[in-house]
């Protein structure tokens, strides 16, 4: 996430300058820390969910949507097993960055699983749009 100008950064060190505010003593951060700020950012495969999570507004996406996602943006390039993609969302809900509610039943009786990003899938994502962003423009200064 990008704040004040800066990109926030899971090893970002505090700064422990203390400050006082009314009867509040506290130490200010160099930048916001994302709750996941103990973790590096997901793998490729894991991003690319998330990504396509992230898209599917406030009802939740299909599982199945998730992978016609992969293979649509990718112009067919890429594709995702069902194994895979139910194997990654399974991790992925452990870890807190999605978690997923039962739909109605559809013709024939199956319930349908959506999936949607908690507030610590959301913050993963804007971090890792930011970031990309940010090393798309960079250039060495040597």
């Amino acid at each position: 996430m990008e704040k004040g100008g800066e990109l926030t950064s899971p090893r970002v060190k505090r700064n422990k300058t203390k400050q006082t505010q009314g009867d509040t003593t506290y130490v200010p951060k160099k930048t916001q820390q994302p709750e996941w700020a103990d973790w590096k950012l997901p793998a490729q495969t894991e991003l690319l969910l998330l990504w396509a999570i992230s898209n599917s507004k406030e009802r939740g996406i299909y599982g199945l949507d998730i992978q016609r996602a992969i293979a649509q943006c990718s112009g067919g390039n890429e594709s995702i097993s069902v194994g895979t993609l139910y194997s990654i969302l399974k991790r992925l809900r452990k870890k807190g960055l999605v978690d997923s509610y039962e739909g109605d039943p559809i013709a024939g009786g199956a319930k349908r699983q959506y999936y949607f990003l908690t507030a610590t899938g959301k913050s993963v994502v804007d971090y890792s749009k930011c970031f990309i962003a940010r090393l798309s423009e960079w250039s060495p200064t040597h």
